[in-house]
């Protein structure tokens, strides 16, 4: 559970206003190494196709969509 909550701690210092690296690093208090490889991971995957979870009854399906859709 560790880099789950490294990447809540960057998401949380974001905001909608732009910021700088070094700001980002101080308000999440993590190495700027550490920022840079998990900006970089959650970059890549919100470029990547987006998984959907729907049940039906107790069938639970998962499918994988477009981007663009």
């Amino acid at each position: 559970m560790v880099q789950l909550e490294i990447a809540e701690k960057i998401m949380a210092a974001l905001s909608n206003e732009p910021v700088t690296f070094n700001k980002l690093c101080r308000a999440s208090k993590l190495h700027p190494r550490t920022v840079k490889k998990y900006l970089e991971f959650i970059m890549e995957v919100q470029s990547k196709e987006k998984i959907e979870i729907e049940r039906e009854g107790f069938r639970v399906l998962i499918i994988k969509r477009n981007k663009l859709e």
